[in-house]
């Protein structure tokens, strides 16, 4: 995590005991298309770690406060991440994003960029694939 993170809660526990996950997900996955219980559940492990990356991901104060996140899942499925992590950017391809895919300190990292026109649910997305865990998805704002 960046050191200037101001909140970052990490944890082992079954996703479906933790009450306030549902939440989560209703406010992280928006309007994405994404399944939570087809696409994310059967493939995941029980670390958790959820973040606040910054209070403003793009620093303008006219839009107000638009909060970055970053939710880092385990898997026990490396591959069936991968495979949901490459359909859900390919799904982004299709529907017109531009994608970048870069390296940082080893890592592949793999980001879109929404069209101005898409609709205001879209958000941008970045993801990657640590290890024998995932980072199913970061959620930038």
């Amino acid at each position: 995590m960046p050191k200037q993170t101001p909140i970052m809660v990490s944890t082992l526990v079954n996703l479906e005991r933790l009450e306030i996950f549902s939440r989560l997900q209703t406010i992280i996955l928006g309007n994405s298309g994404i399944n939570y219980q087809k696409d994310i559940q059967p493939s995941l492990g029980e670390e958790v770690t959820l973040a606040v990356t910054t209070p403003d991901i793009d620093r303008d104060e006219q839009n107000g406060l638009q909060p970055g996140y970053l939710l880092a899942l385990s898997t026990i499925q490396p591959s069936k991440s991968q495979e949901f992590v490459d359909l859900l950017f390919s799904q982004g391809v299709l529907a017109g994003n531009r994608l970048d895919v870069e390296e940082y300190e080893g890592v592949k990292l793999i980001y879109d960029h929404p069209q101005s026109t898409s609709s205001p649910e879209q958000k941008p997305l970045a993801s990657t694939l640590v290890g024998n865990g995932a980072l199913h998805k970061c959620g930038m704002n």
